[in-house]
């Protein structure tokens, strides 16, 4: 079964918009059978290697079995069969054969036979031809039969080695279903502030068959404890069923909960099974305001750059060890298990506020502690925005970032000025070539102090025409980099 999961993020103003979607199909393997029988065999056979084995659902190794299984059975013989026996009818029409490679004791054709409740019927004879080298075999019934009984007799050993006493290390049988599966889903918002109600907007379908399907609604906490559990029943009759449930918020502590659907519904073989999904909601208790984290933004303000650096510095020393200030409730997120770079991937992250304004944004690994560990997730999303950044003051530059700006004049003749600024001490290479790709300046080469500086382009000596400006630069301290290109016309 595979869950296919969506992430919708939005702004603080339409936070309560917020769900999470999540949706599968009730489509499980059909279950092997064979495990539930009575297993029985003609005669003889290796006490090391019971019936009980060929029907436990386990494969050993190929080769490693003693002969064993059971005697007689010469090409064909009636006399040698294999049995399995359940209390109830079932249905099946497939089964699947691992032979062990031992002594190539390998059977190539035999006849499946069900019990009518008076006589044995043949339902499908099989004979697989040369070359005996898959030791894996899969036999398909042309109509699945309903029995409390089969059996696999009348062998046709192959011509290679001992020819008698067939060597499997399991035997499977399985119902060959072509119903469709059943369709699962629901919504939930990714937080609720109480005493609001928890809407559960959840859908089921299916295509034909009757039956009613049990949704149960699971809470958890991030530690795997069950808070509250809650469940509804809706009626299926070849249709699509969408309800919301509301569960009210009130009931659950404030906090974090994984939200686990379980819907117990129809697979393809018109049996029950549990499907579950999973979403990730939080409650927030009266008064309380949704924290929205973006890893590394630890100062809120949009982007991620070197005043993150600076401010998180600022945190930890005016924190004074105090622990509320560098300690506080911990994200969660519903693939922590994982993914272990969940908590610092680019995406809106609800978060519970902290004993300080600030101390949810600088937790920004999500782990619930402030400290210098938080400086990986501003470098992973260096110079990342999500939204309107705040602009430079009056157009001109200041010394919280990395940057450098259009020349001014451009175009120009025939020289031209670039400013760059630097937040620390670093190294700087800010050259100039023509559209070949050519250096025809190297404008600066070395470290740089801390702030805007300016570097001159003269260009009395180049012809007209288009130059391109590139400056890479490193801070000395924290390791940073930055790099930018911008495009210069001379125009003599």
């Amino acid at each position: 079964m595979k869950i296919r999961a969506t992430i919708f993020h939005f702004s603080i103003i339409t936070a309560l918009t917020l769900f999470v979607s999540v949706a599968a199909l009730a489509q499980s393997p059909t279950p092997n059978i064979a495990t539930s029988a009575v297993c029985t065999h003609s005669s003889g056979g290796s006490g090391t290697y019971a019936p009980s084995n060929y029907n436990d659902g386990v494969i050993p190794p190929q080769g490693s079995l003693p002969w064993g299984w059971t005697s007689g059975g010469t090409h064909t013989n009636a006399s040698a069969w294999i049995m399995f026996e359940w209390p109830t009818p079932q249905t099946f029409g497939e089964f699947t054969f691992y032979h062990a490679e031992i002594n190539r004791r390998y059977l190539t054709g035999a006849d499946i036979q069900y019990w009518t409740g008076s006589a044995w019927v043949t339902a499908h004879t099989y004979l697989f031809p040369a070359p005996y080298t898959d030791w894996t075999k899969v036999v398909s019934l042309p109509t699945p039969v309903t029995s409390t009984r089969v059996r696999i007799t009348n062998w046709v050993m192959a011509p290679v080695g001992q020819t008698t006493n067939p060597n499997f290390r399991e035997i499977e049988i399985r119902n060959v279903c072509t119903d469709p599966s059943t369709d699962v889903s629901f919504n939930a918002p990714a937080f609720v502030i109480q005493p609001d109600q928890i809407p559960i907007d959840f859908s089921v379908g299916r295509a034909v068959g009757d039956f009613d399907a049990t949704v149960t609604f699971n809470f958890y906490t991030p530690t795997d404890i069950l808070v509250h559990s809650e469940n509804t029943v809706v009626h299926i009759s070849a249709n699509t069923v969408n309800g919301t449930f509301y569960v009210q918020s009130s009931q659950l502590p404030p906090g974090f909960y994984n939200l686990e659907v379980v819907f117990h519904v129809y697979d393809i073989c018109n049996k029950y099974e549990d499907v579950a999904l999973n979403a990730v909601v939080m409650v927030l208790a009266p008064g309380q305001t949704l924290c929205e984290v973006w890893p590394g933004d630890v100062n809120n303000d949009n982007v991620v750059n070197y005043g993150d650096r600076n401010d998180l510095n600022t945190y930890i020393h005016d924190a004074n060890l105090q622990s509320n200030w560098l300690n506080g409730p911990a994200r969660y997120r519903s693939d922590a298990k994982s993914n272990p770079l969940t908590y610092l991937t680019w995406e809106l992250q609800p978060g519970v506020p902290w004993y300080t304004p600030e101390g949810c944004y600088m937790d920004a690994d999500g782990n619930g502690v402030v400290n210098n560990f938080d400086y990986i997730a501003i470098k992973l999303n260096w110079l990342r925005d999500h939204g309107d950044v705040t602009p430079k003051n009056g157009g001109t530059f200041h010394a919280a970032t990395f940057d450098m700006d259009q020349n001014y004049p451009n175009p120009f003749n025939p020289t031209t000025s670039i400013q760059y600024s630097v937040p620390e001490r670093s190294q700087v290479s800010l050259t100039v070539t023509d559209m070949l790709g050519r250096t025809v300046a190297t404008l600066v080469n070395g470290s740089v102090e801390e702030g805007v500086h300016t570097a001159l382009f003269d260009a009395t000596n180049l012809t007209s025409g288009n130059y391109i400006a590139t400056v890479s630069m490193t801070g000395l301290q924290s390791g940073l980099s930055f790099s930018k290109t911008i495009k210069m016309v001379l125009n003599k």
